[in-house]
């Protein structure tokens, strides 16, 4: 299925018992697993974030997913110069309440954390990033795109129950690109043109 269509056909396959498979099976034993690892959050810090996701009362997976883009996006700066961690400060903390600007690596951890507080399975990934103004038309009819370092890129997935996993964008820079291509930041399913999953690390 065209993947802005996979939402919606996943949603009804769901609907009729008699569609039931082998495969719901292991989807039920892969949420089960997916609820156990990707719902952690550190036992201890993230006192403050925990206490404002909790304060916010959120249930509604739209509501949850804007309010994390739009607390990231609004009060926080993207930028690529960014100095090092200072030791023994948390990364997330440092991010949200001393630093207040990063790149995408800053912005997908603390987005997938807070996702995780509100009780929605998330996980951080990287990989590239590849807007259509980047591929060159071939004379066979392919396109073929040139990935660079300025690629690199780093987002959130959250789990959707019957679904799978979804790509959150929460990086200011790149919300507004995704607008600009014609993708949106908040619609499951979007897809950036040759983009590489890469779960937990970057390929070398």
């Amino acid at each position: 299925y065209p993947r802005e269509h996979y939402q919606e056909v996943m949603e009804e396959w769901i609907l009729h018992e008699d569609y039931q498979s082998v495969l719901d099976d292991v989807e039920a034993s892969y949420e089960n697993y997916v609820n156990e690892v990707y719902l952690q959050v550190p036992e201890n810090g993230l006192e403050q974030l925990k206490e404002e996701c909790e304060a916010a009362k959120l249930t509604d997976i739209d509501e949850i997913k804007e309010y994390v883009v739009s607390t990231l996006s609004q009060n926080y700066v993207f930028s690529k110069d960014v100095e090092p961690l200072p030791e023994g400060k948390d990364f997330v903390e440092w991010f949200l309440y001393e630093k207040g600007e990063g790149y995408s690596t800053h912005f997908a951890a603390t987005a997938t954390m807070m996702f995780r507080m509100f009780g929605v399975p998330a996980r951080y990934v990287v990989g590239y990033v590849a807007p259509k103004s980047i591929f060159s038309h071939q004379s066979d009819g392919t396109y073929t795109a040139i990935l660079e370092d300025d690629n690199a890129h780093a987002w959130t997935e959250i789990y959707l129950s019957g679904i799978g996993w979804v790509p959150v964008e929460t990086t200011p820079g790149f919300v507004g690109m995704l607008e600009e291509e014609g993708y949106d930041s908040q619609r499951p399913g979007i897809e950036l043109s040759a983009q590489e999953n890469v779960e937990e690390k970057e390929e070398q």
